[in-house]
């Protein structure tokens, strides 16, 4: 048997690798359960003369493919050769694959070389062994088919500690299996006979085969374990993506490392607080209140950091906290807080709660890719809160929540869950006052607090004096400083960074003798401090603090420099006035604060907005420098100049070559506008924007695609409709032509052009279920606006927009698909409200194929215009074909859906109304009872739908004779609508005949009539003396005043 010839040249470099060879170590500990397999590699490296290492040293893998390759060239035609080759070649491969991850625990020089050279001589050696080489072939085809199957794992599984383990047992057997054969094979071929006879070579290597297939189940059994362990981090990523927490990890460590040390330990050492945390007190709630400054949100950190530390020693505990802050819109809501409760609660969680993953899964099949009210994200949180022994609560700043009295009231709910302890922190308010007096209280009064504040101020003179090289600071302004501040941190830590600013000691000493004496007057103080600046300085500071006071979340530096270089003159922006950041962060200190971290500038205290909000502080402070009526007019002004230049006007999608404050410009200058006080100028700037209808919907457009899975149209309903309340004014000064625009003609092209663009651009996600709008969500819209337009008598000019689009349609793409399908249903929808009920059929139908063609039975879309046929028999008075169809579509929802979804709800409403038209009363009542629970539980008592729904339990009541249960809903109704609507809203005043009926049918005639007019006079005021409704009420008060005569 000759072999190819290796090098033999003994170079330093050779010989050094011979040492490393001779003192190879094993130094990772896992490998001492492999203990044998390692001493196999060991002797082996030590059988090896010094000119056998070098050859096995010197051979890489690609040498081993290029013999396996030369061999099947020059012996194609043998078959023992052929079948050699393939079967070693998957040997070969694992060995390339997992080299790297399992040769890092051995020091020197890698046992890989070792695998290649073994590896070369039996691939040159084909064809010596005829004794046993039909038996090595076979083995090695055992070895390579098992170690085959480890292609399919990922390489980042050797990251994962017990993968690695298995892994590295499994490539040392077949190191192991190598040497063994080679030196097997290098035994001269009469010992090698007389081996044969005494040992079959099945029965040499048996302990090689059973310990590769031993470690290859285990490794197996691994790779289960960490695909499933994938699959749950990754569902756990996609839920909290869901979740959208809002993170105050940044936060606490900021206020943790601003917090002196030794402070806020009297509360954390109080019976008060200890008998709550401790669960030795039976009110499990708490109310911490103090004014402004006090140090509530430090001493909220301090708590969080306390539990924190219980839980970290104490299994089964949970934690959620979280921080309202009125100057930014993510962080002032019930929806933001319960989300970032959840997500904090889920995170301590082995499993994901079974609440939450169940709403997930049902957001997710709706289209909605983050959480809503749809959602009941306070039965989530209740259901995940009960998977703790113990959990704990802490909501600080209440008082600058959106809806504090709602907010208090859901998560009080919380309480009669056994285990959870609540801690509400903020200032006492009306709404605070009447939600929480009657549990534990303690209010943080100045002397509570008075120790903590000297201690502050002596640790910040101490380190003033080291700044100024003046030792003798704290002895000179300590007793002045700590006298004035009155239990205010808040007012300390703004004077000391004041005092920072001193150029000398003689201006240091006469500003601590000249002190404010609260925080009024201490920003009084840098107002005026500020006005002493020349004209321009002192517009940008204004501008400065009105953008970081009153903007609707922070701004990050680029777009608050963009925003402070608009000219008040010009109307324009000047890129030779953008302010320097140095300039900016000195000119409103200490009463702004930048985080470099986020790169956002935000007030030092919401008192500051406070302040500055009463118009007579702005106003008198800023001296005679230009004004504006309000700070919400001006950050108006500037919105709206941002939307009209010309990078942006036109732009569906923001590029990063656009304004900086385009984005904000967007999403919040309506925000801006309900904000200001109505003027006639307000009117004009706002009507030099909204009368162009091109930029009107460009501008709804990107404020859809930047609002991914808000519910988009819903919110931009909203906001139309409350521009078109501030134009006009007033009676005497009327809005420009133009300005009163069609909000459905915009809705409908604005969701046509998106629909478009995905249409042309596949690999857009700005349209259908990954925008967060599902084709029910479409639809509830659609309805909602065809009733507007019942209401206003226009139905024909919806149905002239949406036929005219769908031709637009038609000879763009020709056929219709399910992108486009909509506008089918939403005509259909309009023809029923004209009671057009037969072409309403034919234009569902004809939407239903294409449906059907595109998509599976089961498909969300198809159920949708399922119910909407149904809706449509129903008024043919087709009850049997209705009620299949609303059956059919409830039989689908189920399989994917709980009860309390908002498809199952609405569709047990339509189908209730059905079975109620076919006399089927008590079968109708029962599902409008399902529906007015669930509504109620997930909109609110006084929501639309849920009033419409009280409107169709009051009448199967009416229908049943219970008069007296009738006439209290109706009440309930006419009280709902007009609260929610408005005296004048067609519903209500439709409510009132409602009432007046019922009145009339218990027999008190005076009481109806009294109703039926006072509709009467509401409609000929709001609807017109021709309307259709107006029209009733005349005729059913002919009518009684007939009976009467």
């Amino acid at each position: 048997m000759r072999s190819r010839d290796f090098s033999s040249a003994h170079t330093p470099h050779y010989c050094h690798a011979l040492d490393m060879w001779r003192n190879v170590n094993i130094v990772n500990p896992t490998m001492s359960r492999n203990a044998e397999t390692l001493s196999v590699v060991r002797h082996y490296v030590a059988t090896l003369d010094d000119e056998a290492r070098l050859q096995h040293l010197n051979t890489t893998v690609d040498q081993v493919l290029l013999v396996s390759q030369s061999l099947l060239a020059d012996r194609s035609k043998c078959k023992r050769t052929v079948h050699f080759c393939t079967h070693i070649e998957p040997i070969i491969r694992f060995i390339q694959r997992y080299s790297k991850a399992v040769d890092v625990m051995v020091q020197q020089t890698t046992p890989v070389a070792l695998a290649w050279g073994c590896l070369r001589f039996l691939l040159e050696a084909v064809g010596s062994f005829t004794s046993y080489f039909n038996c090595l072939s076979s083995t090695i085809q055992q070895i390579g088919d098992q170690v085959s199957t480890c292609k399919r794992f990922k390489e980042i599984h050797s990251d994962w500690d017990p993968f690695r383990k298995c892994l590295t047992a499994v490539y040392y057997d077949v190191l192991a299996f190598l040497f063994k054969v080679n030196q097997l094979f290098h035994t001269n071929r009469l010992r090698l006979f007389g081996k044969a006879i005494f040992n079959t070579f099945d029965q040499e290597f048996q302990g090689c085969i059973s310990s590769v297939s031993r470690h290859m189940a285990l490794l197996e059994e691994q790779a289960t374990f960490i695909h499933h362990r994938t699959t749950h981090l990754e569902r756990r990523r996609q839920v909290m993506a869901w979740l959208a927490p809002v993170s105050f990890d940044n936060n606490l460590v900021g206020w943790w490392s601003r917090t002196t040390q030794g402070t806020n330990q009297w509360f954390l050492n109080s019976h008060q607080y200890t008998s709550w945390r401790d669960e030795q007190s039976h009110d499990s709630v708490m109310w911490l209140k103090g004014n402004a400054g006090v140090g509530k949100t430090f001493l909220s950190s301090s708590i969080v950091q306390d539990l924190r530390h219980v839980i970290s020693q104490t299994s089964g505990v949970g934690l959620g906290y979280f921080f309202f802050d009125a100057t930014e819109c993510g962080r002032s809501s019930l929806l933001e807080a319960s989300a970032s409760i959840i997500a904090q609660i889920s995170a301590n969680c082995e499993r994901i709660p079974a609440e939450l993953l169940r709403r997930y899964e049902s957001a997710s099949r709706c289209g909605r890719s983050t959480i809503s009210s749809l959602d009941n994200p306070m039965d989530i949180l209740a259901d995940a809160l009960t998977g703790f022994r113990k959990a704990y609560l802490i909501l600080d700043g209440i008082d600058e929540s959106q809806e504090i009295a709602v907010m208090i009231r859901e998560i009080l709910t919380l309480k009669d869950i056994s285990n959870v302890r609540i801690l509400f922190v903020g200032r006492e308010t009306n709404d605070t006052r009447t939600a929480l007096s009657t549990y534990t209280t303690l209010k943080l009064e100045p002397a509570l607090v008075q120790d903590d504040i000297d201690l502050f101020l002596r640790q910040e003179l101490s380190r003033l004096a080291e700044q100024f090289e003046q030792f003798d600071l704290e002895y000179l302004t300590f007793d002045r400083l700590s006298a004035t501040a009155k239990g205010s941190f808040l007012w300390a830590h703004l004077m000391i960074q004041n005092l920072r600013r001193a150029p000398n000691i003689s201006t240091y000493l006469s500003m601590t003798t000249q002190l404010p004496v609260d925080l009024q007057s201490f920003y009084r103080s840098t107002l005026k401090s500020l006005s002493l600046h020349p004209v321009s300085t002192r517009t940008l500071g204004k501008d400065l603090l009105y953008w970081v006071c009153f903007a609707k979340r922070p701004l990050q530096w680029k777009e608050l420099q963009h925003a402070l270089s608009f000219d008040h003159e010009t109307g324009a922006f000047r890129h030779d006035c953008l302010p320097f950041k140095s300039s900016v962060l000195e000119l409103c200190n200490p009463l702004i604060d930048y985080d470099s971290n986020s790169d956002e500038f935000r007030p030092v205290h919401w008192s500051v907005c406070e302040f500055l909000a009463r118009e007579s502080n702005a106003q008198r402070q800023f001296g005679n420098i230009h004004t504006y009526p309000d700070p919400h007019f001006h950050l108006l002004q500037v919105c709206l100049s941002t939307l009209v230049d010309p990078a942006v006007i036109d732009a569906v999608h923001i590029q990063h070559n656009m304004s900086s404050l385009a984005r904000y410009a967007t999403l919040n200058w309506c925000d801006h506008l309900f904000q200001a006080q109505p003027s006639m100028p307000i009117c004009e700037t706002l009507n030099r924007f909204i009368v162009e209808k091109d930029q009107r919907r460009t501008w709804i457009a990107r404020y859809m695609v930047l609002q991914v899975g808000r519910f988009p149209l819903q919110a931009m309903l909203q906001q139309l409709r409350r521009v078109q309340s501030r134009l006009p004014v007033s009676a005497d000064q009327p809005s420009p032509p133009g300005s009163v625009f069609d909000i459905l003609e915009d809705m409908f092209e604005t969701m046509l052009v998106l629909a478009t663009h995905c249409a042309q651009d596949q690999s857009c996600a700005i349209f259908g279920p990954d925008l967060g709008l599902a084709h029910f969500e479409i639809m509830m819209i659609v309805r909602d606006l065809a009733r507007s337009y019942t209401l206003a008598e226009r139905i024909p000019d919806a149905l002239g927009w949406l036929d005219a689009a769908l031709k637009r349609v038609q000879e763009a793409y020709g056929n219709l698909n399910t992108r486009h399908v909509w506008l089918l249903n939403s005509l259909g929808i309009m023809y029923d409200q004209q009671k057009e009920f037969g072409l309403a059929v034919d234009v569902q139908l004809e939407a239903l194929a294409i449906q059907q063609r595109e998509h599976p039975p089961e498909h969300l879309d198809i159920v949708g215009t399922m119910n909407e046929l149904g809706r449509v028999y129903r008024h043919l008075g087709r009850l049997t074909d209705a009620e299949e169809m609303h059956r059919q579509a409830l039989r689908i929802l189920h399989i994917q859906f709980s009860e309390d979804d908002p498809q199952i709800v609405w569709t047990k409403g339509t189908l209730g109304r059905t079975l109620r038209f076919q006399g089927r009363i008590a079968e109708a009542l029962a599902l409008h009872e399902e529906v007015l629970a669930a509504q109620t539980k997930s909109v609110g008592s006084d929501h639309c739908h849920t009033l419409w729904t009280k409107s169709d339990i009051a009448r199967c009541l009416r229908d049943q004779g219970k008069l007296l249960e009738a006439l209290l809903l109706f009440q309930e109704v006419v009280e709902g609508r007009t609260k929610t609507l408005g005296e004048l809203h067609a519903d209500t005043l439709w409510s009132l005949n409602d009432l007046g009926l019922a009145l009339s049918q218990c027999g008190r005639h005076t009481e109806a009539k009294v109703h039926h007019e006072k509709a009467l006079r509401g409609q000929v005021s709001s609807l017109g003396d021709g309307h259709e409704q107006t029209v009733w009420t005349r005729k059913v008060l002919a009518e009684w005043t007939g009976r009467c005569n």
